[in-house]
């Protein structure tokens, strides 16, 4: 993995690790830099404050099987996975100030730009690959 920033919610720039985030079923790639929030406050703030995701842009929340888009300012597709990596939910075009859970099998949630899991032809099955490259 290899440190990328994000822009929070003061704007200043945070080094957090990223990965690139596969889909191997199809062949696609969905995030070329998909930066993992695992510190307690890094999961509560997940994208709030942010105007957009960029192309290629991800947030990933391990060990989380339900997210708020309370404060958001944009919708987000939602791709649930289980322990082994595979696909239980997607939840497309998330709006701000809803809810979201991805069921009893969901492990990690990624966070995507909304209309990436469609045109990455993501569907519930497909494997999810975490893979250590991303720029």
């Amino acid at each position: 993995m290899t440190a990328c920033g994000t822009a929070d919610a003061g704007g200043s720039r945070t080094g957090l690790m990223c990965m690139k985030v596969c889909n191997t079923t199809r062949g696609t790639v969905l995030a070329e830099r998909a930066c993992v929030a695992r510190s307690f406050g890094r999961r509560l703030v997940g994208l709030m404050g942010r105007r957009k995701l960029d192309t290629g842009e991800a947030l990933l929340i391990p060990r989380c099987s339900s997210i708020h888009t309370w404060f958001m300012r944009f919708p987000i597709d939602l791709i649930y996975l289980d322990e082994s990596g595979h696909v239980v939910r997607i939840h497309a075009r998330v709006e701000p100030f809803h809810l979201s859970w991805g069921g009893s099998r969901a492990r990690d949630v990624l966070e995507i730009r909304a209309g990436a899991a469609a045109a990455g032809d993501t569907r519930p099955g497909d494997v999810i690959e975490r893979r250590d490259d991303a720029g």
